[in-house]
């Protein structure tokens, strides 16, 4: 990503087309930041329909003393960079473009850049020229107010810092019991409501690099209501586990008894037992689920009974 003017030159732009007053040459103050060993971009210092009234387009850096960068005069044309620029300003008369290759950190300052029309009007446009950093390490602050927390984090270092918080892992932004400020700097949270408890994370960075700091509220940091949270999300967690467990368990003894040898064969093998005849000699007679020795007779042979003496025929 190249750095660029950011609208430095627009005041001279609008100057020299007739859009602003001539009494006011000098626009606002302006910084920009650029990343070491990257481009500076300047952007078109002046609009293409005006080039042909300019003589010449001068830039200079003051630091601690005022120097040249280049000149470029039209009526040569002939361009003037000054060491240690050369063959580091690219400038193109026909487009007003004007770049800075592979800044370092001494090209840092106040540039000024001038432009002088063949009348002799000279119109200038500034700005302050700095060093792109990486965040520092952050810092949070804590500000308690009744049932509220309030929480500032800082970089103290940094270019272009963006802030974002998370908690437990998860974006704060768009909950009901938080509120974050334009900057996202601060965050307010509604305490005495356990779904705050946790830990909170700011995260800070921009385009070199990401840096990070964590604050916890928990009832060991003395937030009392947040006292048994941690175990009731630990009960919610292993639940599922339990349910599934003893739906195995259940699954399994009702395969077991279905499955269990001669469960399906009980009720016929006994029922078959009992309807048989009573065997004569030392057999075994089935009486009642029982089994019993009986003696043999004294007779040779066992003739069936009478059963015309029970029915009276």
């Amino acid at each position: 990503m190249d750095c660029r003017w950011d609208g430095a030159m627009l005041v001279t732009l609008l100057l020299l087309t007739g859009e602003c007053p001539a009494a006011d040459p000098v626009p606002g103050h302006r910084d920009l930041h650029c990343i070491i060993g990257r481009r500076l971009d300047f952007g078109s210092v002046y609009d293409l329909g005006i080039r042909r009234d300019l003589h010449s387009v001068t830039l200079k850096v003051t630091r601690n003393a005022t120097l040249r960068v280049f000149q470029y005069v039209f009526s040569g044309p002939r361009m003037i960079p000054t060491a240690p620029y050369v063959d580091r300003v690219k400038f193109d008369p026909d487009t007003g473009s004007l770049q800075l290759l592979n800044f370092t950190s001494s090209d840092t300052g106040l540039y000024l850049l001038s432009l002088i029309t063949d009348s002799g009007t000279e119109l200038s446009a500034y700005t302050h020229v700095h060093i792109y950093k990486e965040p520092s390490q952050p810092e949070i602050w804590e500000c308690r107010s009744g049932n509220n927390v309030s929480l500032h984090c800082a970089a103290e270092n940094g270019t272009d810092l963006q802030y974002c918080w998370d908690k437990d892992g998860v974006g704060v932004e768009g909950s009901s019991w938080a509120a974050l400020s334009w900057d996202r700097q601060n965050l307010t949270l509604l305490t005495g409501v356990p779904v705050t408890c946790g830990v909170y994370t700011c995260l800070v960075q921009n385009q070199l690099g990401l840096k990070s700091a964590t604050y916890s509220l928990q009832a060991s940091d003395g937030f009392p209501f947040c006292r048994g949270e941690p175990s009731r999300r630990k009960l919610y967690g292993i639940l599922p586990v339990i349910v599934i467990l003893l739906l195995v368990g259940i699954a399994v003894l009702l395969w077991s008894r279905t499955n269990e040898p001669g469960a399906r064969c009980w009720p016929e093998r006994w029922t078959s037992v009992r309807s048989r005849s009573t065997i004569v000699g030392e057999a075994l007679v089935v009486s009642n689920g029982t089994q019993r020795p009986r003696r043999r007779s004294d007779s040779s042979t066992d003739a069936p009974e009478d059963l015309t003496n029970e029915t009276g025929h």
